[in-house]
């Protein structure tokens, strides 16, 4: 830390505090590239939508690449004041854009971050296991209905750029296309559905499920697509919490009822933050919490160790000298 003039940010902290696919394999670049007419048309239908490059629920941040020019990358911030809405307007979860799905962005009036992601009703999206790729020709073959791609094709795996010689005989994949042309791929596992119920306590606070999938819960029914497989769900908010094992099973609807997650009232733990900078002041929530409770840690370095309810916070630290 000492090397870097800029390694202090003001973030938001989610405080959980318990231990709680291609049948033709020789697809090449030189794909048969669609008429001028064809072209034009997918330009028009693309103008200012994006196509989700990887969503960092973590370090909440999302990388969109533009359908109107392929090599304009962008990458924003997204807080809890980012509305996210499915194509009908509606309020949805953050784990609900992943990568392969076409958005349009609005920005925050000061350029920071953004105000609004919302899946574009100018795409459409289809789960498909008959399927046939004909890469040297740009065709992909979904029942008995052609489409066209070109070696512009994203292709993802797990969350992440993948190839399309990666797909397999027997994958699932979940296209997006907008017309006849495919924009992205996703080879997919078996995806069931967690319902939330009873949410009261914990809305507009973060749930956890296993160690990917961090969102912000919007209100009772709310529902998250997960992948299948047994998952560790964590909740807290305003000194109540807890954590609860549970399973996704493909094509079904699990249901949580979070006041099994919710215990008694309020909860704190012990939390130690180490800063490797000498005489550093470390705030939590606004408060300064280095004055009479810091010591000094090896080499001079500042740390701190106190009490915090269960819940999420802001946390902010600053030292002489570093930005």
């Amino acid at each position: 830390m000492r090397s870097s003039k800029k390694i202090f940010a003001l973030f938001f902290l989610a405080v959980i505090l318990l231990t709680a696919c291609g049948r033709d394999k020789g697809y090449e670049t030189a794909a048969r590239q669609p008429s001028k007419e064809s072209t034009g048309k997918k330009e028009e239908s693309s103008r200012n939508l994006y196509l989700i490059d990887e969503m960092d629920m973590a370090g909440e941040s999302i990388t969109l690449g533009s359908l109107n020019s392929s090599d304009k990358i962008v990458k924003y911030k997204y807080s809890l004041r980012t509305r996210f809405l499915n194509k009908y307007g509606e309020n949805s979860s953050w784990n609900n854009f992943t990568p392969g799905r076409v958005v349009t962005i609005k920005n925050e009036s000061n350029g920071s971050g953004l105000d609004e992601v919302r899946i574009s009703d100018k795409a459409w999206e289809k789960d498909v296991k008959n399927f046939t790729i004909d890469g040297l020709n740009g065709i992909f073959t979904i029942g008995n209905t052609n489409y066209r791609i070109d070696n512009k094709i994203k292709v993802f795996s797990d969350g992440s750029i993948s190839d399309i010689n990666s797909i397999g005989d027997n994958d699932e994949l979940r296209v997006v296309g907008i017309d006849k042309d495919l924009v992205s791929i996703n080879i997919t596992t078996g995806h069931g559905i967690l319902e939330l119920q009873n949410t009261d306590v914990f809305v507009d606070s973060m749930i956890s499920v296993g160690s990917r999938i961090f969102t912000r819960i919007s209100g009772n029914g709310m529902q998250i697509e997960v992948p299948e497989g047994t998952y560790t769900v964590t909740a807290a908010n305003d000194g109540y919490g807890g954590s609860e094992d549970v399973t996704i099973k493909r094509g079904e609807t699990t249901v949580l009822d979070l006041n099994e997650l919710k215990g008694d009232g309020p909860k704190y733990s012990q939390i130690t933050f180490h800063v490797a900078v000498d005489n550093a002041s470390i705030y939590l929530d606004g408060n300064k919490i280095t004055e009479d409770t810091s010591s000094s840690g090896q080499n001079g370095d500042t740390s701190v160790t106190v009490s915090v309810k269960y819940g999420r916070h802001a946390l902010k630290v600053e030292a002489s000298g570093y930005n």
